[in-house]
């Protein structure tokens, strides 16, 4: 975990990120939401943080505000979240990460599809995710070149780097 902060590299925390996010809603039970959390790398050492509240809403906000007031002063920061996205009127469950590092510009988003689990072995991710920098959708060479640096995130994350695929082939066991 140590390496994908010491790089202070946003892509690679995003990989993380989004892949310990999807690690902890898998297994969630019908009506369970992912609980919003961040890491906070500062000196070399990565702390993963957790925000519970009444409501998601209340416990985003939360997050939101922490990161908001913080991440300028640690090393780097990301934080990951549940949500809807609504398209074609349908809305998919998403999971949204989001990743700065301290005095850069750029700010790095990833939007993950998947179907939730809802206690019945059916969680699975949807689709390629969704790649932003600063809220511009990403394509081309660039898409290309953050998704291979995210996809080294999510396999740096021991439990997630074999499970990773078995959620993206799941995609046709447990049709919608």
């Amino acid at each position: 975990m140590d390496n994908v902060v010491l790089t202070l590299d946003p892509t690679l925390l995003l990989g993380f990120t989004l892949a310990h996010a999807a690690w902890s809603i898998a297994e969630a039970e019908r009506g369970e939401l992912l609980c919003p959390l961040a890491f906070i790398g500062q000196k070399g050492k990565l702390e993963l943080l957790r925000f519970e509240s009444e409501t998601q809403e209340d416990a985003i906000l939360k997050g939101k505000e922490y990161i908001n007031l913080n991440k300028d002063t640690v090393d780097i920061s990301s934080f990951a979240r549940e949500g809807l996205l609504s398209e074609q009127h349908k809305k998919t469950d998403v999971i949204i990460a989001e990743c700065w590092v301290k005095n850069e510009l750029e700010h790095y988003s990833v939007v993950q599809k998947f179907l939730p689990n809802e206690g019945a072995g059916k969680f699975k991710l949807l689709e390629d995710p969704i790649i932003l920098v600063n809220g511009n959708v990403q394509s081309g060479d660039k898409e290309n070149d953050l998704k291979e640096k995210i996809g080294k995130g999510i396999q740096s994350h021991s439990k997630v780097a074999p499970l990773w695929n078995q959620w993206k082939d799941n995609i046709e066991r447990y049709p919608r």
